[in-house]
């Protein structure tokens, strides 16, 4: 509910009422949730990382059907539905093991085309999807199973699909999210640019401000400094 700084000491306080006093807050979800919890002091008007609207539409079909008509899973597209992959991966499910050869299939989209694909959403859903991915994949209504829609941007405490940083926002909001404000730090995928929209951004920003943290308090000793190299220098140079 909120995050408020008490001098050098941290209190957070849950909508159960119960309070909380700490060091240090990590505030690891989503940036388009933020605004949900009130943070005292409040953030700077500056600090608000760009977030993309993006779903997934997650099929299971009781085979691998297009490899009868040898076409490949993967597809791009300009309409509602802007990629397709298979999700299968090797794993297969109960079915699989009394010989059955299900599959499963993302279809994936964003920006205005996941909005068109949210505003399908209730009982036409599914006849909204196969429409359109019928005439690509010939066999897909014949083949459906079900489907998982995940249409993030609805979710309460999600918000949106995933960060991806305007122009100049590296240089502006990057620092911000990785420099933090006092005691409060910011571990979401949002503040991982090494893997800008994947989980592994939200891991990777969080293992990173642990070590700041550790190192900060002691607990671990900073590595050293690589000295910059130049490979266009000429042989004998520095």
């Amino acid at each position: 509910q909120s995050i408020d700084r008490k001098g050098d000491k941290m209190v957070v306080t849950g909508r159960d009422g119960r309070t909380i006093e700490c060091d240090d807050v990590v505030l690891a979800i989503s940036p388009a949730v933020w605004r949900k919890i009130q943070i005292s002091p409040g953030l700077p008007e500056a600090l608000k990382p760009q977030m993309g609207s993006n779903i997934k539409y997650l099929i299971h079909f009781k085979k691998k059907f297009w490899e009868d008509a040898k076409l490949a899973p993967d597809s791009l597209s300009d309409g509602e539905v802007n990629m397709t992959w298979e999700g299968t991966d090797g794993q297969w499910g109960a079915d699989a093991q009394k010989g059955g050869d299900d599959a499963c299939m993302v279809g994936f989209s964003g920006g205005p085309s996941a909005d068109a694909c949210m505003a399908a959403m209730g009982e036409g859903l599914d006849k909204f999807y196969a429409d359109r991915l019928d005439p690509v994949f010939p066999g897909f209504k014949d083949n459906f199973v079900k489907a998982r829609f995940m249409p993030w941007p609805k979710f309460q405490w999600v918000g949106a699909g995933y960060s991806f940083p305007a122009p100049g926002e590296v240089t502006t909001v990057g620092p911000m999210l990785r420099k933090g404000f006092g005691n409060l730090h910011f571990a979401s995928e949002a503040a991982s640019y090494r893997f800008v929209g994947y989980m592994e951004g939200a891991l990777d920003a969080g293992v990173m401000l642990a070590k700041r943290l550790a190192e900060r308090d002691g607990l671990a000793k900073p590595e050293p400094k690589a000295e910059p190299k130049n490979d266009l220098a000429p042989a004998g140079t520095k």
